[in-house]
């Protein structure tokens, strides 16, 4: 329907503003605000499945330690997130942010091997593609999220300044911008998906809406098992409205 470009509209607007925000403020900055710490925090136990299992297969993450060691500049570092299981170490931060970055990973690789750039898992091309995936996510978690107000009916100017809001006015676009290794942006993406696919679900009741919307849970649980509380939702999805297209 027409009415319903509104929100589409600001979506492409916020589309263009989160990346020239994003080249402008990370991209073109010498310091430690900039490309070199993308990857930084409790986001650097969630990233470290990517180099460890695929560069290293190291699943100690010994080598791993090293290269955050050299990339922080911190004497006697001992990651946070690597805690003793028994006799092993293991990572505290569960899998699923790993696995949505898997294909941003992969493409910092290629370019990384194409530009004869060392394959640390740190360099300019991981910190560039790990912020380029988490501005992905975010923005698909908008859509999903414009969708479900669509299937809730809620009228599409109400729906576009909803959208603005939660972006600019939750610390959601901080978690974008300055810790976009951090697992918020990809719980916002997981849980939207989630809850749209079920609402197609119930729209059109069929065997493809319904294992999208398991798959999307299973991200929600794998990024942060806490987000499985996302479930208490569902009965506020039933509408039986006009359908969302």
């Amino acid at each position: 329907m027409e009415h319903y470009k509104y929100p589409k509209f600001v979506l492409v607007c916020l589309a263009c503003f989160l990346l020239a925000f994003f080249v402008s403020n990370r991209l073109f900055r010498g310091d430690l605000a900039g490309w070199k710490l993308i990857i930084s925090s409790d986001g650097l136990g969630y990233y470290a499945y990517l180099p460890a299992f695929l560069i290293d297969q190291d699943v100690t993450f010994h080598k791993v330690t090293e290269r955050e060691t050299k990339l922080l500049g911190y004497d006697r570092y001992k990651p946070a997130y690597l805690v003793k299981s028994g006799e092993r170490v293991v990572n505290k931060y569960f899998v699923g942010e790993a696995l949505l970055l898997l294909p941003f990973f992969l493409l910092a690789t290629f370019f990384s091997w194409a530009g004869g750039i060392e394959m640390t898992g740190y360099s300019f091309f991981f910190q560039l593609f790990t912020g380029l995936g988490a501005l992905f996510y975010l923005l698909l978690g908008l859509y999903y999220l414009k969708k479900i107000f669509q299937h809730l009916r809620i009228r599409p100017v109400l729906s576009a300044v909803i959208l603005v809001t939660i972006l600019l006015g939750t610390n959601l676009f901080y978690y974008s911008m300055w810790q976009p290794s951090m697992s918020h942006v990809y719980s916002f993406f997981a849980i939207n998906g989630f809850l749209w696919f079920f609402c197609r679900s119930i729209q059109r009741p069929g065997i493809t809406h319904m294992v999208l919307s398991g798959l999307f849970l299973g991200f929600t649980v794998l990024i942060r098992p806490t987000n499985g509380i996302v479930i208490l939702l569902l009965p506020f999805l039933f509408n039986t409205g006009e359908e969302a297209h």
